[in-house]
């Protein structure tokens, strides 16, 4: 399915796939996308392998945003907001996230290994999943996280924030230099602190 935008660089679309983006009726391309200002979308948006560097300055997607594996995505839009799910695996390049992003469910973004800091005014509705985000020193404090917590293979991770609540369970696997849990941290579900070396010493 190709994603068909119109001159005023907006588009109000249902969609589940664009693996063409169109412009007036040509095909533009990945940077092209990147520079549209403002950018809607009524359902879903499925950009994964699309080689994007960055995305539009304003994007609302109100369904879900597939962005898994692009190698070179720096960047997100600073007013970013997701009716669903935004999935970011594989997004090596993405060092940071948004201040004021907005995900209205899970948040995925396994294997994002440029990522360093989670900002503190990320809201996120349901699973915030950072498995494998190797370079990922800190969270932000008094998270508060309403599905589950996933930070299994974050190598580099030396201690959770004061204040961090998860709704459902946290996962800790592998975090080899986590070296103290705080005493205010609040569990819904299980906690897996499997592999902690450092917090065993």
């Amino acid at each position: 399915m190709k994603l068909d935008m119109t001159k005023e660089q907006a588009i109000e679309l249902g969609l589940c796939e664009a693996n063409q983006i169109w412009l007036d009726g040509r095909a533009i391309s990945s940077d092209e996308f990147s520079g549209l200002k403002k950018v809607r979308i009524a359902g879903d948006l499925d950009i994964q392998r699309m080689n994007i560097k960055s995305l539009p300055i304003n994007l609302i997607v109100e369904g879900n945003l597939y962005a898994a594996d692009n190698k070179s995505l720096s960047r997100l839009s600073n007013s970013l907001k997701v009716g669903g799910k935004l999935i970011l695996s594989g997004c090596m390049s993405l060092a940071s996230l948004p201040q004021s992003l907005e995900v209205a469910e899970d948040l995925i973004l396994n294997d994002c290994t440029s990522l360093k800091t989670i900002p503190s005014g990320l809201e996120v509705g349901g699973d915030l999943v950072l498995k494998g985000c190797s370079a990922l020193v800190s969270l932000p404090d008094n998270l508060l996280v309403k599905g589950s917590l996933i930070l299994s293979d974050c190598v580099e991770l030396a201690a959770l924030p004061r204040g961090l609540k998860v709704v459902s369970w946290l996962d800790l696997t592998n975090c080899r230099s986590l070296k103290f849990l705080p005493e205010d941290l609040k569990v819904g579900g299980e906690l897996k602190i499997k592999g902690c070396r450092s917090l065993y010493k």
